[in-house]
């Protein structure tokens, strides 16, 4: 493909995949784009992940004191709030995509595979023309360029070839680590993940606390938080939930002189009449009852 034909097929990804997903998650496109002859421009960040393509040419890319030579095969990571620059006396011809996790709706592989990337110390990959990134790079453009010839029946297909271009990048920047490695790593993200959820939990409990609210808050899909009670605590997120206001409601009955009313309220029950039912089916005696034969035992002891 001549270059004026890469560029063209580059923007009119634009308008075919904005927005792609798969099994692992979705991603959000800001900009599919290109350049046959970019220059410099000035240091500069984004809020999101930007990866270029250099297809030819010769030129700089400074992170803060440190500077990378661009050449011709190189695949380039701008992170999500890094000042950046490229310098390029004579040009660059490069392609460029600007992209974000949709993390509501991601796995959990897909966003620590993500998270490893923003944190690489390996921010330029040099010879990758026959890397599967750029093949991929250059198979779909070229059937994009066949798009006008064949309809709207690409556009599933396209989408699917853009989602496992852009599942390839990090790839190219991280280091594979030994499968034991990463499961430990797995499994200290999701003890994070699960203590940031039961913090918040804590500290709202006279709210309305939703899966959805919950899993937004952490930012993950309700699903994928639900998975991870299960997985993690061997109960439901609605177990843990009511198991947290009867431990919030006992304690005050036995530390506080607070009316039922107010307990009931301030640990999130709806009512007074259903903090009854559901303290008396745990408990096996009313809320009132409780605090009696609670403050029998101090007395007696």
């Amino acid at each position: 493909m001549d270059a004026q034909t890469l560029l063209e097929s580059n923007h009119m990804l634009q308008a075919i995949a904005n927005e792609v997903k798969g099994e692992l998650g979705e991603f959000n496109i800001h900009y599919w784009s290109g350049n046959e002859l970019h220059f410099s421009n000035k240091p500069h960040k984004h809020t999101f992940f930007e990866i270029c393509y250099i297809i030819a040419g010769e030129g700089i890319y400074v992170e803060g004191d440190t500077h990378n030579s661009l050449t011709s095969g190189t695949l380039l990571c701008s992170r999500p709030g890094i000042v950046h620059q490229i310098i390029s006396e004579n040009g660059l011809f490069m392609l460029h995509i600007g992209f974000e996790l949709k993390q509501s709706s991601c796995s959990h592989e897909l966003i620590f595979k993500y998270m490893d990337l923003e944190s690489s110390n390996k921010v330029v990959c040099y010879d990758s023309h026959e890397t599967l990134t750029a093949l991929m790079w250059k198979t779909l453009l070229h059937q994009v360029s066949l798009y006008k010839d064949t309809g709207n029946k690409m556009d599933i297909f396209i989408r699917s070839l853009a989602y496992h271009l852009i599942l390839s990048f990090p790839d190219n920047f991280t280091k594979r680590e030994k499968s034991v490695s990463v499961n430990r790593k797995m499994k200290r993200q999701r003890d994070n993940i699960l203590a940031q959820a039961m913090k918040y939990i804590a500290d709202n409990i006279a709210s309305d606390l939703s899966l959805v609210y919950v899993a937004n808050y952490v930012h993950l899909s309700p699903r994928h938080l639900s998975r991870i009670f299960f997985e993690e605590r061997e109960q439901s997120f609605s177990d843990f939930i009511r198991k947290t206001r009867m431990e919030k409601a006992t304690h005050l009955l036995v530390t506080t002189n607070l009316s039922v009313k107010s307990i009931a309220e301030i640990t999130g029950f709806k009512t007074i009449h259903y903090f009854t039912r559901i303290f008396s089916k745990e408990m096996k005696m009313s809320p009132t009852f409780f605090r009696k034969k609670q403050a029998e035992v101090v007395n007696n002891s």
